[in-house]
């Protein structure tokens, strides 16, 4: 049986859906009051416990803030990917066979893994002027078309991948990464020992969501390389 809305709003663990109870609780994702802070063991897990509540609070302002603000739409996001996508991880692992536990970290490890790819494919976008500038330079020459100056095609090329970038639907897609970020961290039941999580999803979250002086304690407390400055 698939996973529902009504599932989604459990207050236990056991259900008939699908998602085995790994799920529950994800209608509350939206309202920026899930994000479930577990208790400390260690420095490392106090530490990301407070990184968690700047976390549920950023996105609790969502309530406040204008319909298309950040906080607004990756609180709607967030509830989206926990509705949609992991639903669609856990289903797809069950048919196969899969039965998971709460704390085998599968659902951060695909999201995490999808943060990072995510994160790659904008880079690359953003670092492409290089080869932007090469690619307009050897078609004028071969179509022998005026000449562009290399460092004015540079500047031209550095120009529209900006222009590109502010557009809409590129922002739609920060947005996007952003939610699958805040889900992974959301889903996992050890961030402070699972370093993709850290890396990928925790890491770039920018300076409005995590506050400089929790960034700089898990930077202290996490392995050396985990929290890295964006």
């Amino acid at each position: 049986m698939a996973h529902t809305g009504r599932c989604s709003g459990a207050k236990t663990d056991r259900c008939k859906c699908s998602c085995n109870g790994a799920l529950h609780g994800g209608s509350a994702v939206a309202a920026g009051t899930w994000l479930v802070t577990r208790p400390g063991r260690t420095e490392h897990d106090s530490v990301m416990s407070r990184a968690q509540s700047e976390i549920r609070g950023w996105l609790a302002g969502a309530i406040a803030d204008p319909p298309g603000s950040p906080a607004a739409v990756a609180g709607q996001a967030v509830g989206a990917i926990s509705d949609s996508v992991a639903s669609a991880i856990v289903d797809a692992l069950n048919r196969g066979g899969y039965r998971r536990s709460a704390g085998d970290h599968v659902l951060c490890d695909f999201l995490a893994a999808a943060a990072c790819m995510m994160q790659k494919f904008q880079d690359q976008f953003e670092s492409g002027v290089a080869h932007m500038v090469s690619a307009v330079l050897m078609s004028r020459a071969v179509a022998r078309r005026s000449e562009i100056p290399k460092p004015l095609a540079e500047l031209a090329a550095q120009a529209a991948v900006d222009a590109l970038m502010n557009l809409s639907p590129a922002r739609h897609f920060d947005d996007l990464l952003r939610a699958v970020r805040i889900s992974a961290i959301s889903f996992c039941p050890d961030p402070v020992h699972h370093d993709a999580v850290v890396r990928c999803c925790l890491s770039p979250l920018e300076k409005g969501v995590l506050s400089d002086a929790i960034r700089q304690e898990l930077t202290d407390s996490l392995p050396r390389g985990w929290m890295t400055s964006r």
